[in-house]
């Protein structure tokens, strides 16, 4: 199990290969937006997907069991944000 803070640009980055267990939450208050998106294939999304948006005022977090499978990418919506993640190989 690694835990790790951090930093999504506004480009996907894979946080995540299918099968591995994750959670994704925010370590601190603030303002800003995460986009999360699963994909079959080990390639980032388009730009022009979405995702599921959390927000750090809502003091959201994701994790395999909300997303389901596939390997899995982040994003900032704006800039950068620092966010923290636990991953580990079930």
């Amino acid at each position: 199990m690694a835990t790790t803070n951090t930093t999504l640009t506004t480009t996907y980055t894979k946080i995540a290969d299918s099968g591995d267990e994750f959670l994704l939450s925010f370590p601190t208050t603030g303002t800003g937006k995460v986009d999360v998106a699963t994909a079959d294939t080990d390639s980032a999304p388009a730009s022009t997907v979405l995702g599921h948006r959390l927000t750090t005022g809502e003091h959201e977090a994701i994790n395999r069991a909300l997303i389901g499978p596939g390997y899995v990418f982040a994003r900032a919506v704006d800039g950068s944000i620092s966010v923290a993640l636990t991953t580990w190989t079930p």
